[in-house]
């Protein structure tokens, strides 16, 4: 089946949404959260969980040391 191409009015939006994250900044934010998703493990090697590092990261907060 074949797909049919994107619609002008969603590749429209899609570059407006491409546009804020970029001026806004939060593009760098969000490829960070992405990065921090994929390199959470349950477990570090010495069996110890970092509970506060996946927390931080689901719930996509910011901390300061």
């Amino acid at each position: 089946m074949a797909s049919r191409p994107p619609t002008l009015d969603f590749l429209e939006a899609h570059f407006a949404v491409a546009e804020i994250r970029h001026v806004s900044g939060i593009g760098d934010e969000i490829d960070r959260a992405i990065r921090d998703w994929e390199s959470i493990t349950c477990l570090r090697e010495d069996g110890s969980t970092d509970v506060g590092r996946i927390l931080d990261t689901v719930l996509w907060v910011e901390t300061t040391a």
